[in-house]
């Protein structure tokens, strides 16, 4: 390249208008790598000669390869003013408009150069990009499903084609695209980031964690690996991994909130309360610089409900702001129509407390859909919460666009989120208002911070009155209660002695049964100073880890109370 470069400059110092000589020179420079010097010598030969379109489409190239899309384009369309039916040139245009911003511009042209060119690989998946990152994953999903047809061995597009089958809740399809992707790249550690993710979420506990564990042992390491490594190992209950785990990430990116998020609450599992401390310390600072802290976190971290009330509105504009609303028509039925919303129709409290409200609804006044956000666990609470509901939905494989439609579709005017930001949220199924009125009650009860949630159902307990300009929403005080439960329920038939709950045969038993991360070192304070006053009582905690219990006993201890109390 060298010697040919400096033979080329050579006719130049003999012709400085040697159109060859100066196309060609740019054609080494671009070869070397020098783009600037390419696009100069590009530009030099068109004002030589005008009318060959390969000229400008070099230029083109060497313009946007110097960081001048905008000069690229102008470049391209002068070329497409000689050769308009060449499907490489508007490929190459549509990659600048997109390097401009200009994404309707870029899927313009690459929908013009597939016109002219069906089996062009490159333009279906770079246009399936683009369209991905605009949320539009069916239509992406088909670019590249069109480009591993075309080219079966292009481990990129398969990985792609992964990601918007994710995003379109096709998980098996997920796993096996991110596989594929694998199979003609082994080392492709996002495919194997993106295949735990998919396996996580299905509860593949084991695969998961082999898939995260690959990602490390290719050198990864990335914040997120850690990060979601972590989450998992906390979910198989390996708490003294996860918390290494979540460690790693830590270190990696410490003003990670939702990586401290998981690593405040699992802190709190354990109650190991100086690690709790901090993260807490750490998040409240975060959440007051602006810095996304999941909701639900900031509800057990911080007692301050205008810094709970900052950081929801801050979480609900970075997730949902953008989101379109989900169009609708109005309800041709008598009966007002009411939708429940939640993750948790299953064994878990909110079916406990939710079903025997649900039972007595008014069904001459009232028509009751459920709308379950994750797959049945086939227990008897799962049938019972179903037969409870005139229409009952499982969304589970659902988008969140398609969630809301079904929702639309039903011409439901009332929808209830009974989960708010907790696990398993869908909140991206109510930013799209597909009914007429939204109300948060019962799971969270804190703000969502968002304008697409008209009502909060609370008492006087939950929201004092002179809170209530805390919330987003209006709130409705219920009277007594915000809270149902089932009258019908069964109470168990064994009735166990003290002995066999290893509690003492005489003294006052004080009672708590909350998840462990829901206490706090200033309220355990509270607890020992009521056994001091009482000294023949005792307190019975639900200890769900070997590290709770240890660190509550040694807390005890550190009190001055007997730690078999």
């Amino acid at each position: 390249l060298a010697e040919a470069e400096a033979a080329y400059r050579a006719v130049l110092k003999l012709s400085p208008r040697h159109f060859d000589a100066l196309h060609l020179t740019g054609l080494v420079c671009a070869q070397k790598g020098d783009m600037a010097e390419a696009a100069w010598m590009f530009g030099e030969a068109v004002k030589v000669h005008d009318k060959v379109a390969a000229v400008f489409v070099n230029l083109g190239v060497a313009l946007r390869a110097s960081g001048k899309a905008k000069e690229a384009v102008a470049a391209y369309d002068r070329a497409l003013a000689l050769e308009p039916r060449d499907a490489g040139t508007y490929y190459n245009k549509a990659n600048a408009l997109k390097d401009m911003g200009r994404d309707d511009a870029a899927l313009d042209a690459f929908g013009k150069a597939l016109i002219l060119e069906p089996r062009h690989v490159n333009a279906h998946y770079n246009r399936g990009i683009l369209l991905q990152n605009r949320g539009r994953s069916a239509e992406a999903l088909a670019d590249f499903e069109a480009a591993v047809m075309l080219q079966p061995n292009y481990a990129e597009a398969h990985y792609n084609r992964g990601i918007a089958l994710r995003d379109l809740r096709r998980l098996p399809e997920a796993i096996v695209a991110y596989e594929r992707a694998i199979g003609f790249k082994p080392n492709h550690a996002d495919a194997f980031l993106n295949r735990g993710n998919a396996l996580r979420e299905l509860g593949r506990q084991d695969d998961a964690l082999a898939s995260y564990d690959r990602v490390i042992a290719l050198g990864n390491s990335d914040a997120g690996v850690f990060q979601n490594r972590g989450i998992l190992l906390r979910d198989m209950r390996r708490l003294n991994e996860a918390r290494d785990s979540l460690a790693q990430a830590l270190t990696r990116n410490p003003d990670n909130g939702e990586a401290l998020s998981h690593h405040f609450l699992l802190a709190g599992e354990m109650c190991d309360w100086p690690a709790w401390e901090s993260a807490r310390e750490t998040l409240i600072a975060l959440a007051g610089k602006g810095v996304e802290v999941p909701p639900f976190v900031m509800l057990i971290a911080e007692d301050d409900q205008a810094l709970q009330a900052k950081a929801a509105a801050q979480y609900a504009m970075q997730n949902f702001a953008k989101i379109p609303v989900t169009a609708k028509s109005a309800s041709q039925s008598d009966k007002i129509k009411i939708a429940y919303i939640s993750a948790d129709y299953r064994t878990h409290p909110t079916a406990f407390l939710m079903a025997d409200l649900l039972e007595r609804h008014d069904r001459s006044r009232f028509e009751i859909h459920g709308v379950s956000l994750v797959r049945g666990d086939n227990s008897a609470t799962r049938s019972r919460m179903e037969k409870a509901f005139d229409r009952f939905h499982d969304v589970s494989a659902l988008t969140d666009d398609a969630a809301a439609a079904l929702i639309a579709r039903e011409h439901i005017a009332i929808a209830v989120d009974l989960g708010g930001y907790t696990q398993h949220a869908r909140t991206g199924i109510i930013a799209r208002r597909p009914a007429a009125v939204t109300v948060n009650f019962l799971g969270f009860p804190g703000t969502f911070g968002a304008p697409f949630v008209d009502y909060i159902l609370a008492d006087a307990c939950v929201i004092p009155e002179e809170n209530k300009h805390f919330f987003a929403e209006k709130v409705v005080w219920l009277p007594d209660t915000y809270q149902p439960t089932d009258a019908t329920r069964a109470f168990s038939a064994k009735r166990p002695t003290r002995a066999e709950a290893g509690l003492p045969e005489e003294g006052f038993v004080f009672c708590c049964f909350n998840n462990t991360f829901k206490m706090s070192p200033a309220l355990f304070d509270i607890w020992m100073r009521l056994l001091v006053e009482n000294p023949r009582s005792v307190l019975w905690l639900f200890a769900n880890n070997e590290f709770a219990r240890a660190n509550l006993q040694r807390e005890a201890a550190a009190r001055g109370m007997a730690p078999e109390r």
